[in-house]
């Protein structure tokens, strides 16, 4: 077997099982050690149909906890893939962005895929985010008309703190 890194060279056998290493004693190892996410290749994704509009490149090296591609440049600095590939193609992520999953995929590095915006624009097109722009529009709306927090909270399936922020301006206040 050879290296999923895609380095080309041939891998060991595994002399045991280590399951936090996906060693199978006897079987071929995955990596040569030091390549597991350590190497930029062509290779280095999968094109994969993902449901978005077109097919995600999905990273075949180590991945963070949150599932972000991750890999290593040089001996001492760690980066996510995904910001690499943008970064080929398009220069550097402009200062005070950071760049969203458009296919939601953390672990694709399909530069099309990936838009800069600001840290809050990427907070709330997460999936914990109840409230969209429309939303909260609506919020304000129906505050105007007079609706209790606890009203327009319970519409919205959010807490009357939630609604407290937006009336007050703490939260929302740059969707007019």
């Amino acid at each position: 077997m050879l290296c999923d890194c895609g380095c080309g060279q041939p891998t060991r056998l595994a002399p045991q099982t280590v399951i936090r290493l996906g060693w199978v004693a006897g079987q071929p190892i995955h990596y040569i050690n030091g390549h597991n996410g350590h190497t930029i290749h062509e290779a280095g994704y999968t094109e994969q149909d993902c449901g978005y509009k077109t097919p995600c490149w999905v990273w075949n090296g180590g991945l963070t906890t949150a599932g972000y591609s991750q890999l290593s440049i040089g001996n001492d600095r760690q980066d996510y893939a995904h910001r690499v590939y943008w970064e080929r193609e398009n220069g550097p992520v402009p200062e005070g962005l950071e760049l969203d999953h458009l296919c939601r995929n953390h672990s694709c590095v399909r530069p099309s895929h990936l838009e800069p915006v600001t840290h809050i624009v990427n907070l709330r097109r997460g999936a914990a985010t109840k409230l969209t722009e429309f939303a909260v529009r609506e919020v304000r709306v129906l505050l105007e008309q007079g609706l209790s927090y606890a009203r327009v909270a319970k519409t919205f399936g959010v807490g009357k703190s939630t609604i407290g922020s937006i009336a007050t301006g703490e939260s929302w206040k740059d969707v007019l």
